[in-house]
C-alpha cells in the first residue's frame, strides 16, 4: 500500500500517518503531478490498482476494511 499527498504539506502529512499509525510508504506529490494523472480533485480517494498498472477500483473516501479487502481478494483470484 501506498499513500500520497498532494494538498498537504509534508509536515500535516507525516503528523497524519503518524495519528493513524500508518504502516506504508507515503510519497508526496508536492506539484499533483500525480493527482492531476488519477483525476484526483478531492481527497481522500482510494485506488485499487492491479501488478499492469490498470485502476481496478475508485473509491471516494476510504473503503471499510472487509471491502477493500473483498476487492483485493477479487483481484488476487482474478474476478
Amino acid at each position: 500500500m501506498v499513500g500520497i499527498t498532494f494538498k498537504d504539506t509534508r509536515r500535516e502529512a507525516l503528523q497524519f500517518a503518524d495519528s493513524e499509525g500508518a504502516n506504508w510508504q507515503l510519497g508526496f506529490d508536492s506539484k499533483g503531478t500525480v493527482a492531476k494523472d488519477y483525476g484526483v480533485r478531492a481527497a481522500p480517494q482510494t485506488f485499487l490498482i492491479d501488478k499492469s498498472g490498470v485502476i481496478i477500483r475508485r473509491w471516494y473516501g476510504r473503503p471499510s476494511s472487509d471491502e477493500l479487502r473483498l476487492a483485493v481478494e477479487g483481484l488476487v483470484r482474478g474476478t
